[in-house]
């Protein structure tokens, strides 16, 4: 038989069962929580009756691919029906994703729920943008989630730059500046309900 979900060329594969070798099971693999506007790479894995198992889809497997989609949801989410890609809104709450496998007459459905969790979403370095060689500055950073509420959290601060010798302390957000010239971006990253967020500010050192 040959499955109808439109997914890629491996759909139209035909695909014969032989006795020793029937899916038994499948299961889902997927984090358990997402940020919101975040994205969620989920995976199949099929098992059959000889005791082996593959992940869907795999190489030299004759399948039909499996259709993702979602079953219920209070958050705001999509899901790729292809690839299983599911991608958060900026509404939280739960979705359950599910995936169907078709075989002939064996049709197998597997569920998982996702956590859509709210992150910082946006963020602010505060702080001179312009700083002498040898000198120094001091930088803060504010935090909002998506709903616009500020929440206050003592970041991390770092430069991105290796080669540079200037130095910022990653507690307190002071900078050190060396005395080669040019620009750095000073970083700050936060720590909120299990997801890190992230944001930079461009600074010239001059002399």
């Amino acid at each position: 038989s040959t499955a109808g979900n439109n997914c890629g060329w491996i759909d139209q594969v035909q695909w014969e069962s032989t006795a020793g070798n029937q899916p038994t099971n499948i299961v889902i693999s997927l984090s358990q929580s997402i940020r919101v506007g975040g994205r969620g790479n989920p995976t199949a894995r099929i098992y059959y009756d000889d005791g082996t198992s593959n992940y869907l889809p795999g190489q030299n497997q004759h399948y039909a691919s499996p259709v993702w989609s979602i079953a219920e949801q209070t958050a705001e989410a999509t899901i790729d029906p292809c690839s299983g890609v599911l991608t958060a809104g900026m509404k939280t709450g739960t979705v359950v994703v599910q995936v169907a496998y078709n075989e002939g007459d064996i049709v197998l459905v597997d569920r998982c729920e996702v956590s859509i969790k709210p992150c910082v979403t946006s963020m602010a370095i505060d702080g001179p943008v312009v700083v002498e060689t040898g000198g120094t500055g001091q930088y803060t950073c504010r935090s909002w989630l998506p709903d616009g509420r500020e929440v206050y959290l003592s970041p991390e601060w770092s430069i991105s730059e290796y080669s540079t010798d200037s130095r910022i302390d990653n507690e307190v957000g002071v900078l050190t500046a060396g005395t080669t010239t040019g620009t750095i971006h000073v970083v700050a990253m936060v720590y909120y309900n299990g997801f890190y967020s992230a944001t930079n500010l461009a600074v010239a050192l001059q002399k």
